[in-house]
């Protein structure tokens, strides 16, 4: 048995606990290219944001204003999706740190302080979006290893 197929068949390893160091470098480089192109052009258009694809960050504010994670159906938004789950812990961070370092003493101040900065709220939201588009050519490479490519997985 070759020394690969001896890798290939190591237990627990995980799927990119086989690659070769030279091979994780190149991942990384292509996560943090795609990252990067991702990122540049983040905060265009603040602090006012004319994308029409408000109602995650919505949804998000909406159910940490009600404390709820289970809103009504067409409360927030017409169909359901995962962001603003992921954005609430986001939030909750920002205004942790807000609230320690004195920017906001209460929920209220905060929720003025975004409608005067709405920028405080959507550029993390896009930063979340962006890190999870980057995490999709680490995702297409895995699934052309998983196909047997193992050259043709970097195209």
């Amino acid at each position: 048995m070759t020394e690969e197929a001896v890798r290939e068949e190591t237990p627990g390893k995980g799927r990119f606990g086989n690659l070769s160091k030279g091979t994780k470098l190149g991942l990384l480089a292509i996560f943090l290219l795609a990252l990067g192109l991702r990122l540049w052009p983040v905060a265009h258009g603040m602090p006012r944001n004319y994308v029409p694809d408000t109602h995650m960050v919505r949804s998000a504010l909406g159910m940490a204003q009600d404390k709820t994670l289970v809103p009504e159906v067409d409360v927030y938004s017409s169909y359901p999706n995962l962001i603003p789950y992921m954005l609430l812990p986001v939030y909750a961070a920002q205004y942790g740190v807000g609230r320690a370092t004195g920017k906001w003493g209460s929920a209220d101040e905060f929720g003025k302080h975004v409608k005067q900065h709405p920028e405080t709220v959507f550029l993390p939201a896009r930063m979340l979006v962006a890190l999870i588009g980057s995490l999709g050519a680490l995702v297409a490479f895995g699934a052309a290893r998983a196909m047997g490519l193992r050259r043709g997985a970097w195209v």
